[in-house]
């Protein structure tokens, strides 16, 4: 069975205060290797409910990474478990945002999904993928690992903030960057899930062969 989901969706960014380098700041040590880590207001509600995101260049360089993915429930990343594979990935522009729509194939053996998916009881999806850093929507911390996350993603994660303009924006992870493309952000697999973390990630069409061939 062949369905056009919507899978992830990109923010907008703008450059923040601050010197570039390793420096200590605010009482901790900072690591900002690229000035633009502020996530402009107005793209606020695209960072997905775990307080992630991606810039727009960013995952216009790398959502063709999805291409050749495996399709999961629930995030059980095991390929054994594998219920199918991500087909094909485009780029929809909405103006404010860049959604990401994918064509996964689910086997129709995986009888009791199929099923889900056919009758909408199942229509929400997340998706998997492998970042070498993220940086501090906040302060533009970069980190490899959490050992090198900044006091604002490790206790602030989530909450909004007043910048240095007035401004209200939140405290995020942008994961990747695109000066680092490729290979700074690989999704690697969609799950159908209960519960997304992006509330847009949902099921568009069931396709048919020939729809599908169209959609391509």
């Amino acid at each position: 069975m062949l369905s056009h989901c919507t899978i992830v969706a990109s923010v907008d960014t703008e450059d923040g205060p601050g010197q570039l380098g390793r420096h200590f700041e605010g009482g901790y040590t900072i690591d900002r290797q690229f000035t633009d880590y502020l996530v402009k207001p107005q793209c606020s509600a695209y960072v997905n409910n775990n307080h992630d995101s991606w810039e727009r260049k960013l995952l216009l360089s790398s959502f063709r990474t999805f291409i050749g993915g495996e399709n999961y429930v629930e995030h059980l990343q095991i390929p054994e478990m594998s219920k199918g594979k991500i087909l094909d990935a485009a780029a929809r522009d909405i103006g404010d945002s860049v959604y990401i729509d994918i064509l996964v194939a689910t086997h129709r053996k995986h009888k009791p999904l199929i099923a889900a998916i056919n009758s909408r009881r199942l229509q929400t999806l997340s998706m998997g993928c492998n970042v070498a850093f993220t940086i501090c929507t906040k302060c533009g911390n970069v980190a490899k690992d959490e050992t090198e996350l900044c006091a604002h993603i490790k206790y602030a994660k989530g909450n909004t903030f007043i910048d240095h303009l007035g401004q209200t924006r939140k405290v995020a992870e942008l994961c990747g960057h695109v000066s680092q493309e490729p290979g700074s952000v690989k999704f690697i697999e969609a799950s159908w899930v209960a519960n997304p973390a992006f509330v847009g990630a949902v099921l568009r069409n069931v396709l048919t062969p020939e729809e599908a061939a169209v959609y391509n």
